[in-house]
């Protein structure tokens, strides 16, 4: 289909063309954003390939993301610098595996 920014263009464009920025407020974003996650960990967890509905988890996690760009938008941010950002951050991170989480080396 399109790549990535070609997608968050289109996603802001829709969100335009419906006056979300004008109309919605950062707590509304917010809001939304945290109800779109709860739809995505309903359709994705626990995690059991058989049992789950994967276009279902691949539309609510779709919804997730489309929340994120337009909490980001107003900022002026895109995902993809803030996801450069982040992997800048952690890609020369040490650390190790602690009961099922990534722990950094400082906080070990």
């Amino acid at each position: 289909m399109s790549d990535f920014k070609e997608l968050e263009q289109k996603v802001i464009e829709w969100a335009k063309d419906r006056d979300l920025y004008r109309l919605s407020t950062d707590v509304t974003r917010w809001e939304k954003c945290f109800e779109e996650f709860e739809e995505f960990e309903e359709a994705a967890w626990p995690i059991d390939f058989d049992d789950r509905d994967m276009e279902e988890v691949k539309i609510e996690a779709g919804d997730v993301l489309v929340t994120i760009i337009n909490i980001l938008h107003p900022y002026g941010l895109t995902m993809t610098e803030c996801l450069e950002a982040a992997y800048l951050k952690i890609k020369d991170r040490t650390g190790r595996m602690v009961n099922g989480s990534y722990v950094k080396e400082e906080d070990l």
